[in-house]
């Protein structure tokens, strides 16, 4: 009897040993599937969540309603980085702008690496002057780096205090403005001379900046909740730098996410619900397009074929976030999963 209880005593630890030391190893990892083809007219950059390095790209494919998530570990094996900011698409290549990593990974049009730009402090957006010259607005830097795109190089620096954020392109000079959230202030800079030229006053925390068809800029402010500054939308005249229209939201601190439709005479934004409005409004939507209804809404995008509105929900930041496809008027079309936080749309 004593033999056995030891043989049996044997068993357990031998079973328990191999099933602890399998637990260790964490689950399995699926083996990434191949792409299919990709084909595909909207882009969606997911940020993924900060110091985790899973930023990743899907694809969606408008005819077959097919989504491919994980592109550039599924493309290239490895993973993109930490904090997927925003993309843009230049001279047949990608460049991401990973914030947390602070690098601007380039690809090909079919998402395969082709190399990086390295240190830079905290890459948010990048706008392109030629092909020898890209500047990128950051988060911590207190100045905008000048890069070579070709040579993925940083070729030198414009001095600007603050949080240097989305770039808009002059429309009467080959001159760009970028907005500053750490300010009253949207900048112009003289893409010859690399200088700051001059500036329009805003309210406080200017981020997205848009132009409607009417050549009137359009800026978002996220005002703060420190200061108790409410935000807004600025409606500006470009030639007198005046102000002509604000629209206060009266109930928040953070309007994000401002977009134009196709025609450029509607603004879509996030006001912890979808607001639309006409370039012509008298005052700020009291009514939601899209509510929430408990969601997290973080991105949105406005096809500028037929007005679609995709807006992301990232549920709690950890796990992937779900895609809503609205017609112009609101109503729901579709729902499909993307990776983790999709913050931005980019229509092909």
């Amino acid at each position: 009897m004593k033999n056995i209880s030891v043989s049996r005593l044997f068993i357990f630890v031998s079973i328990s040993f191999l099933l602890f030391s399998n637990s260790c190893k964490g689950p399995k990892r699926e083996p990434l599937k191949p792409l299919s083809n990709l084909t595909t007219q909207i882009l969606i950059l997911n940020e993924g969540t900060f110091g985790y390095g899973n930023a990743e790209i899907s694809a969606y494919n408008l005819d077959s309603s097919i989504i491919e998530n994980n592109i550039f570990k599924r493309k290239n094996n490895t993973d993109l980085g930490d904090v997927l900011q925003s993309a843009q698409l230049f001279d047949n290549k990608y460049f991401f702008c990973l914030n947390s990593s602070g690098k601007i990974v380039i690809t090909d049009t079919n998402f395969s690496y082709l190399g990086a730009v390295n240190n830079l402090k905290s890459p948010r957006f990048i706008y392109f002057v030629s092909q020898n010259k890209a500047y990128v607005s950051d988060l911590f830097q207190n100045k905008i780096t000048i890069i070579n795109p070709a040579l993925k190089t940083t070729i030198g620096f414009i001095s600007c205090k603050g949080w240097t954020e989305t770039w808009l392109k002059d429309q009467k000079t080959n001159n760009v403005w970028v907005s500053n959230r750490y300010s009253n202030y949207i900048y112009k800079i003289d893409t010859d001379t690399d200088l700051i030229t001059d500036s329009i006053k805003t309210d406080y925390g200017p981020s997205e900046i848009a132009l409607d068809r009417n050549n009137h800029l359009w800026v978002s402010c996220s005002g703060s909740k420190d200061q108790n500054i409410m935000s807004s939308i600025l409606k500006i005249d470009m030639e007198t730098k005046t102000i002509l229209k604000k629209y206060n939201s009266g109930t928040n601190f953070w309007d994000s996410r401002l977009c134009l439709n196709g025609s450029k005479d509607t603004l879509f934004w996030i006001d912890n619900n979808v607001k639309k409005m006409p370039i012509d409004a008298i005052d700020y939507p009291k009514e939601n397009l899209i509510m929430a209804n408990g969601r997290i809404f973080y991105g949105l995008g406005i096809n500028p074929n037929n007005s679609d509105i995709y807006v992301s929900d990232a549920i709690d930041y950890v796990q992937a976030g779900d895609i809503y496809k609205y017609s112009k008027s609101g109503k729901e079309l579709s729902k499909f999963k993307a990776g983790i936080i999709p913050n931005t749309f980019i229509f092909k």
